[in-house]
């Protein structure tokens, strides 16, 4: 397993770093089915990609040959799909074909990934602490450089303001999108893997794994306005659109957790304690806010889990430590149960450098 597959340093060390964080036909959208489209997981220790069918929870299909992908993200209109290697690449898949439609090379140790309003992409890498932009055919763009090693982010509704984990430095840095400047620098503890954000882009929330606890943040003051603690150290959180957030509880290396917390996101009050498999990483739920998906790194598995009862209602096997996962609205059909790509090895690393970094 990669070393930044598990969250090895989730310790009260602030500066400790994450060693955790062909052909086919995309279905249009069935009216008669309450839930519609495709849950993809990227799966770290297996090199590779797996599609859920969001409606029935079945692999749709594996995609292999993607090096060691941390994490993976779903467009808003769900027609593209992007994940970062741990070759130092993002690369973008047509939902429609399974086809490589873009191949860029990042900063080292490339973290997360998010899509922006406009079609492009943001990237987070731990490795050269930064923030990169890029348009919607993955060319470069502006680059804001980061203290620490910056992991989880997310975005405000408008795609205005990137809010940072950044683990290594115990912050949230907000970034303005349009100039790349940081706005702000929240402290808000040990270790933070992944942040919330509302769609107004007034509040931030953030697992904080040093010292096991959620925190809120307000965004126009840069003030951690709550704080609760939790079982096992959180790695990503997941605001939903009823309002409450999930809490994936991976715990430490050698004890992993096996929770999903629920918690009131405007309160912080525990509404529910969802037990899953071995070592939660990633979550994401539905549009509607009625379900989950978390990734299970210890097992090998995802978690299908019922919101409205706070049930697991179906484990699905998938690949090797599973870690970022994420919704689309769009289902994937009609493909082989295997895909393999062959992604070109990057020629020139440029200024994205090539230092070892421990993943």
């Amino acid at each position: 397993m990669p070393a930044r597959a598990l969250l090895a340093a989730l310790t009260v060390a602030a500066t400790a770093a994450l060693t955790a964080c062909s052909a086919g036909a995309a279905a249009p959208p069935d009216e008669t089915d309450e839930l519609t489209g495709s849950v993809w997981v990227a799966n770290e220790g297996g090199d590779s990609l797996t599609v859920l069918d969001a409606a029935t929870g079945e692999v749709v299909t594996t995609v292999e040959g993607v090096p060691q992908p941390h994490n993976v993200q779903a467009s808003a209109d769900g027609e593209t799909v992007w994940a970062v290697t741990g070759t130092d690449q993002l690369v973008a898949l047509a939902t429609d074909t399974l086809d490589v439609t873009g191949l860029a090379a990042t900063d080292s140790h490339p973290a997360h990934v998010v899509g922006t309003p406009d079609g492009g992409v943001l990237v987070t890498s731990s490795g050269q602490p930064s923030l990169y932009a890029y348009d919607a055919r993955l060319r470069p763009g502006s680059r804001t450089e980061l203290d620490g090693a910056p992991h989880g982010l997310r975005l405000s509704a408008d795609g205005g303001t990137a809010v940072v984990a950044n683990t290594g430095a115990g912050t949230l840095d907000v970034v303005e999108v349009a100039s790349g400047a940081v706005r702000d620098r929240v402290d808000v503890g040990p270790g933070p893997v992944q942040v919330a954000v509302s769609g107004d882009g007034r509040w931030a929330w953030a697992s904080v794994a040093g010292d096991r606890t959620v925190v809120r943040v307000d965004l126009a003051t840069g003030e951690v306005v709550g704080s609760v603690g939790v079982d096992a150290a959180p790695a990503q959180v997941f605001l939903t659109s009823t309002g409450r957030l999930l809490v994936a509880g991976q715990g430490d290396e050698g004890a992993p957790g096996s929770t999903l917390t629920v918690l009131d996101a405007s309160t912080l009050e525990r509404l529910a304690e969802v037990e899953v498999g071995s070592g939660p990483h990633g979550v994401v739920a539905d549009p509607a806010g009625t379900v989950a998906w978390v990734t299970n790194l210890v097992d090998g598995t995802v978690s299908v889990v019922d919101l409205t009862t706070s049930t697991v209602t179906r484990t699905v096997d998938v690949g090797r430590a599973p870690n970022g996962v994420s919704f689309s609205p769009r289902r994937v059909a009609g493909v082989p149960e295997t895909v393999a790509l062959e992604l070109p090895e990057r020629e020139d690393r440029g200024d994205h450098g090539d230092e070892d970094h421990g993943h």
